[in-house]
């Protein structure tokens, strides 16, 4: 490679880390990935996974995020019922069983909160949950998932069955957010396109 070229590539790697890190760039990205929050009510909340359980026990991060907002949906009356999916572990608790005990701590009923076996994909997730609820008859759900992955998540769990409504947790960051903030929001957008390539490939959305 000529020092030409490793000047343009160099430059043009310096000019793309400005940008990403630097300019609203990747936050009109991320607001423009993420539908909008749920203006209508439903029969269920439904808790996508999100980052499993620390190697201490306790949530990720992300995953008490999303646990959070599902409590928050509950409580304020989105859905008469709350489910936790999420992935499985050589822990003791699963990544739902650890979500249902913090919402038990955070004053949601016990009978009001359903628990999914661990998974490792949307689409598990999907089927998993319309195992759950297809016996009570449920089919209208607000998803609480990261904001990139909403819309997949959206057609996954319509492919199912269910009428789903997006409730995103995340996917955007703050005007003063740090370099470090807007990468990590990048590298999921990019993440997610090649997730929704791939689950279009297998026929799941």
């Amino acid at each position: 490679m000529s020092r030409s070229l490793l000047r343009i590539v160099g430059a043009a790697a310096l000019l793309g880390f400005f940008l990403v890190g630097f300019t609203p760039l990747v936050d009109l990205l991320g607001a423009l990935a993420v539908p909008e929050r749920p203006a209508e009510r439903a029969e269920a909340i439904v808790v996508l996974g999100a980052g499993g359980v620390a190697p201490g026990g306790g949530l990720t991060d992300s995953s008490l995020r999303a646990a959070m907002e599902g409590v928050k949906l509950f409580h304020d009356g989105w859905a008469p019922l709350l489910v936790f999916s999420g992935s499985g572990g050589e822990l003791r608790r699963t990544e739902a069983e650890t979500r249902a005990e913090f919402a038990r701590q955070s004053g949601v009923p016990p009978a009001a909160i359903v628990i999914a076996g661990p998974v490792r994909t949307t689409r598990e997730e999907a089927i998993e949950v319309r195992t759950l609820l297809e016996p009570r008859g449920i089919r209208k759900v607000l998803l609480v998932v990261d904001g990139p992955g909403a819309p997949r998540a959206i057609a996954v769990f319509q492919r199912v069955g269910f009428e789903a409504v997006p409730a995103p947790w995340s996917g955007t960051v703050p005007t003063d957010a740090a370099p470090e903030e807007r990468i990590t929001l990048l590298r999921s957008l990019v993440m997610e396109a090649i997730a929704r390539v791939y689950y279009r490939i297998m026929g799941y959305v």
